[in-house]
């Protein structure tokens, strides 16, 4: 896919992006996560231990700030993208020098990082999300909140509506935690049960504690409307 994006003339200057996190499960039991940017996939495994399939591709990470940096970029507090791999971003794509993997934003393949687990029975389900949740929410507690929500008889669907409305803001002013666009997909991993026993199954566990609620607003300063200039004769 962003081999031919970047045959779009259109796309090639662009700092427009996206990230990526598929989850394959094949019929040998081994859960392969493949992801680019800072979308997650996290599973719930035994005691509902939540456990990161996926690591964010973040600039602060230590191995990307050092490919970014041999790759001619910088990083720094502003922000101009905030992810160090992903699908587009052509614009950061150009040190044709570079093979794709020293690339500032990967080159012009998205360079995935994969990972593989081995299910066991003990596995319940795996989340994957962007970091709209994730900002809101820790791995374990997003586990937490979809086990309380199984022990309350709720659907994936339902859960996943109530997950989103849980992480919005009071107010989408599009500033602080909250406010960002937000996705969330929840598999359940029914091993041999049918689709209602393994609901049965979730709801039969002692339910965790529900997180706190985390979205916050961040308001700038208002300006201060100027004085009226008094003149003194």
């Amino acid at each position: 896919m962003d081999k031919e994006l970047a045959k779009d003339p259109h796309y090639v200057d662009s700092n427009i992006g996206c990230t990526a996190t598929v989850a394959m499960l094949p019929t040998n039991n081994v859960l392969y996560v493949s992801n680019a940017g800072d979308s997650r996939a996290v599973i719930s495994t035994k005691n509902g231990k939540g456990i990161p399939l996926s690591q964010d591709h973040k600039p602060k990470h230590p191995k990307e700030e050092a490919r970014i940096k041999n790759a001619g970029g910088y990083v720094e507090n502003g922000r101009v993208n905030a992810l160090s791999r992903a699908i587009g971003d052509f614009r950061f794509k150009q040190n044709t020098q570079l093979t794709p993997d020293l690339q500032a934003v990967t080159g012009r393949v998205a360079e995935p990082d994969i990972s593989e687990h081995l299910l066991t029975d003990h596995d319940e389900f795996v989340v994957l999300a962007c970091d709209g949740i994730w900002d809101c929410f820790n791995n374990q507690q997003v586990v937490d909140f979809i086990r309380c929500k199984l022990c309350e008889r709720k659907s994936l669907a339902t859960i996943c509506e109530e997950l989103m409305d849980y992480c919005l803001a009071d107010n989408g002013n599009m500033s602080g935690i909250g406010c960002d666009n937000m996705t969330v997909i929840i598999v359940a991993f029914l091993r041999r049960r049918k689709p209602q026993e393994w609901y049965d199954w979730m709801a039969s566990k002692t339910p965790p504690t529900m997180p706190a609620k985390k979205a916050i607003l961040v308001t700038s300063k208002q300006p201060v409307p100027p004085q009226p200039e008094v003149i003194k004769n």
